[in-house]
């Protein structure tokens, strides 16, 4: 009766310890953009850049119109000091190399050049994947 009650009191404090390391993990976020609509991409840095103060792994894929994102202007929104901060607090960036040749954008050290393979890795390595 004994090792019965020790064994399950061994796997409870199992179960906890690896419900404690597993909430400590950060999440890792995909946010793809697709869109050049100044308040739309707004708010997606400000989500991406709150999850990683939060100490998520944020890697925004641009797709699309989203490739133009750091040639919005706008007056309202602050996109490149939303960027801008995104970098500098490590997320990652990745642009869609068939959008960037459209737009006639080009890849650069901060945002390089992905594609297909390298969106389907992102969805499948995240957890949880946001579109905007």
């Amino acid at each position: 009766m004994k090792a019965i009650n020790f064994s399950l009191l061994i796997l409870v404090i199992l179960a906890l310890l690896v419900g404690v390391l597993k909430a400590q993990e950060a999440n890792r976020l995909a946010i793809v953009i697709s869109t050049n609509d100044p308040e739309t991409a707004w708010q997606a840095l400000r989500i991406a850049n709150f999850a990683l103060s939060k100490g998520d792994q944020v890697t925004i894929f641009l797709l699309g119109k989203g490739v133009t994102i750091s040639e919005i202007d706008s007056d309202e929104f602050d996109i490149d000091e939303k960027l801008e901060s995104f970098l500098d607090e490590g997320g990652r960036l990745i642009a869609c190399g068939t959008a960037m040749k459209m737009h006639q954008i080009s890849p650069s050290e901060l945002c390089p050049r992905g594609g297909r393979k390298d969106l389907y890795r992102l969805i499948w390595s995240s957890d949880k994947v946001l579109t905007f």
